[in-house]
């Protein structure tokens, strides 16, 4: 793996509970900052001759710190609610073992734009059975992260023709009724879950199982809530579930592609490019929209909680 490809793993999995700088070159590899209110440190990126090295010694002790290291090693930031915490002992085993038998199936379920300062919060669910799987295996899906936008969308309008539609589910929350929720709930797990559990809600059977790519330091808050739904399943939540179960990861590349679609639209509608992410450039566009079409509709195409919008206000 190249740098920029660790960094922008790494970069994924702490946004948006944490505001990930721009890398800077420094010899023999790159650092960027990471913060979140009041904390912020510096993390490096080695290449060397063993390969790429995450430097995480100038993080410090603090509970941010230790979320930060829990998050590298899971996958997933830990709640924020949730300062006592410690390294499991214990780590998830590599596979997953989900039988599909008496015509039950499976359904993954992963979100698209959760980082991304502008544009919708998507997340898809997919249901396979053994067929489906040869089918989706036959047409290429993998992670979305390992394809091109254009790889993405192609991929998506396959899986679309090849398998029925009630065997997948597609929630897209725009930004405006996205900034409403979140001004309510205050906390983007909770979104996350009701959209996860209502995509699945679409598709679940009594019998299948459910995988989705952990977003949530606590299982409990899916399982909850699909409790709340007469759904008495424990699902499978990992980290990187899309690199192990293909309902997964064909969930992830319809999330991706809604999302990708959203921003076209979003362009067109605004005559203008809205970039991915939540860099310096985004910050850049962000003040331009401002400029054009003043502060009070940013709601319409940004994610309002973002420290970046506090940025951009001060720009």
């Amino acid at each position: 793996m190249k740098i920029t490809g660790k960094y922008n793993e790494i970069r994924s999995i702490l946004i948006p509970e944490f505001e990930v700088d721009t890398p800077k070159e420094i010899n023999f590899g790159i650092q960027f900052s990471v913060s979140k209110n009041q904390f912020s440190r510096v993390i490096r990126i080695y290449d060397g001759k063993k390969g790429i090295k995450v430097d995480l010694s100038q993080l410090g002790t603090s509970p941010e710190a230790e979320e930060i290291r829990i998050a590298l090693i899971e996958g997933v930031v830990p709640s924020p609610n949730n300062k006592n915490i410690s390294i499991p002992e214990e780590k998830l085993t590599s596979s997953i073992d989900l039988p599909v038998t008496n015509g039950h199936g499976v359904i993954g379920s992963d979100e698209s734009g959760k980082g991304d300062f502008f544009g919708p919060l998507v997340v898809a669910a997919v249901k396979t059975t053994p067929e489906i799987e040869s089918i989706l295996e036959g047409i290429g899906v993998r992670d979305c992260k390992k394809l091109t936008d254009y790889q993405n969308i192609s991929i998506a309008k396959q899986i679309k023709s090849s398998i029925s539609a009630d065997m997948f589910s597609v929630k897209i929350l725009e930004p405006v009724a996205y900034n409403k929720y979140y001004e309510n709930v205050q906390n983007l797990n909770i979104m996350l879950t009701v959209n996860h559990v209502s995509a699945i809600r679409d598709l679940y059977q009594q019998g299948d199982s459910i995988i989705i790519d952990k977003f949530s330091y606590h299982d409990s808050m899916v399982e909850d809530e699909l409790r709340q739904w007469n759904i008495n399943v424990k699902p499978v939540q990992i980290p990187r579930a899309e690199d192990q179960s293909i309902a997964v990861a064909a969930a992830s590349i319809l999330a991706r592609t809604a999302f990708l679609e959203a921003i076209q639209e979003m362009n067109e509608k605004y005559i203008g490019t809205f970039p991915k992410g939540a860099s310096d450039k985004v910050k850049k566009v962000g003040a331009k929209f401002i400029e054009k079409y003043g502060r009070g509709r940013l709601h319409e195409v940004a994610k309002m909680h973002f420290k970046t919008a506090s940025e951009i206000w001060g720009r």
